[in-house]
């Protein structure tokens, strides 16, 4: 297909060293054998799917569900009302992994609501990137005023892509 022709020119273009080395594109295993040095003639042999996880996948946590999974649906009381889940392959990827607590991303949004039961314990602290006039003026509050530090979310659109990011999963409550 022409995805797979894409994906092999991207990982063609890669200054190739050593014996072999594993990559996982996309949804697939590829093993590429990384002797083959750009001064060479002849074209690199084509990326073969490899028959084993790759060494990341494999040392994946023994609470992440199993390699052998195609897909992992959560038990949470609202995921059936989540449509982009199946439209982005989310339950292919949680087969994989479900993320790590070793993992920091910054989400630059309206905030988040504080107290929200999935993210209450995933939330590390920030500022507001589109604070609240407090002030009642209509103006943009000054930077580095105390309407900043109020990270708490009044537009819900923060809490929803802090969601996405960082909500505790398969939890049997909300998303």
């Amino acid at each position: 297909s022409a995805a797979r022709r894409g994906r092999g020119k991207a990982l063609n273009r890669r200054s190739l060293k050593g014996s072999s080395t594993t990559y996982d594109v996309q949804d697939s295993v590829v093993t590429i054998d990384t002797s083959y040095s750009s001064s060479t003639s002849s074209s690199p042999p084509p990326p073969s799917p490899s028959p084993s996880p790759s060494p990341v996948l494999a040392a994946a946590s023994s609470a992440s569900p199993t390699l052998e999974q195609d897909e992992v649906t959560p038990n949470d009381t609202l995921y059936s009302e989540q449509w982009h889940h199946p439209v982005i392959s989310s339950p292919r990827a949680w087969a994989r992994t479900t993320g790590s607590k070793a993992a920091r991303v910054c989400v630059v949004d309206s905030g988040v609501q504080l107290d929200h039961p999935d993210l209450a314990a995933n939330v590390a602290g920030g500022w507001n990137l589109v604070p609240e006039d407090q002030s009642g003026s209509g103006e943009t509050p000054q930077p580095g005023s105390a309407a900043y530090a109020n990270y708490n979310d009044t537009q819900g659109h923060g809490t929803h892509t802090a969601g996405i990011v960082a909500a505790v999963g398969d939890n049997a409550r909300g998303v």
